[in-house]
């Protein structure tokens, strides 16, 4: 993780005052970092009263910062080394790109001495995280046959550096997703052929981009939702129960699966057992 350190000091009397700032965790789904800040004095020799205040952490990306003007700390006519006053906490968001920075500042005061204090700024660059690919817009899913479908998709779009690997493909036999089962297609291709559906069930499906980011626990969106049903297919009664039946054709003297077609609507659908 970045460490960013800013100091001010004065040299009547002297003392030195610091700014720690580290970053401590990354939330990776959440595109935001984790900023613990310290304030950190320094009094070698032999001096009156001092206090610090006005320090502040914030984004310079957007989002709330944090202010931690309250916690003033003063220091006794004496000589004293390194004191400490913190952690203070601060989420702070990245940019859509996964980029981000932290914007640090400092000011102190010195009431019961001679100089009035001093202030000074500065940026802790933050990790960038990994973005996942945007959703793509799923166009069409038809089924053809009792247990497959295919679905066709607009391309995604990643961000720089961190291109689409993949498409993971989920469907379910509810408009909910509930039990739901996902595909990856393996390969950056915008169709797919679905297989091992339930028969006569009506499908509802989405697809969603891979790549990095979605790989180091980056959410990709999904896309739009379509939904289908499966057909029946053929079936023969057989001692007493109903059998799946397959259709053949001879052609050039060889047994070969045919499709069967019937009118739904005034158009003809194609049974494929």
């Amino acid at each position: 993780m970045a460490t960013d350190r800013l100091s001010v000091g004065t040299s009547s009397p002297t003392a030195t005052f610091w700014l720690q700032a580290d970053e401590v965790s990354v939330d990776v789904p959440n595109n935001r970092s984790l900023v613990r800040a310290y304030l950190r004095m320094n009094a070698p020799s032999s001096s009156s009263f001092y206090n610090w205040h006005d320090a502040s952490v914030s984004g310079s990306t957007g989002g709330s910062g944090y202010g931690i003007s309250g916690a003033s700390t003063d220091y006794a006519t004496g000589s004293h080394g390194w004191g400490t006053v913190g952690p203070w906490d601060v989420w702070v968001p990245h940019a859509s790109d996964g980029t981000g920075s932290a914007s640090l500042g400092l000011s102190v005061s010195y009431p019961h001495a001679s100089g009035t204090g001093g202030s000074t700024s500065g940026s802790l660059a933050l990790t960038t995280i990994l973005r996942a690919p945007s959703a793509p817009s799923l166009t069409s899913a038809f089924q053809h046959g009792t247990t497959t479908a295919d679905l066709v998709w607009t391309a995604a779009t990643a961000p720089a550096g961190v291109p689409v690997t993949g498409y993971s493909v989920q469907w379910a036999t509810n408009s909910g997703f509930t039990g739901a089962t996902a595909v990856s297609t393996g390969s950056t291709g915008t169709s797919y052929t679905l297989t091992g559906l339930p028969t006569n069930s009506q499908i509802w499906v989405e697809v969603s981009a891979q790549n990095a980011g979605t790989a180091a626990g980056a959410v990709a969106p999904q896309s739009n939702v379509l939904t289908f049903k499966t057909l029946a297919g053929l079936n023969v009664e057989q001692s007493g129960a109903w059998t799946a039946a397959s259709v053949n054709a001879e052609v050039n003297g060889v047994w070969v699966p045919c499709d069967v077609f019937v009118e739904r609507s005034g158009a003809w659908t194609a049974l494929h057992p």
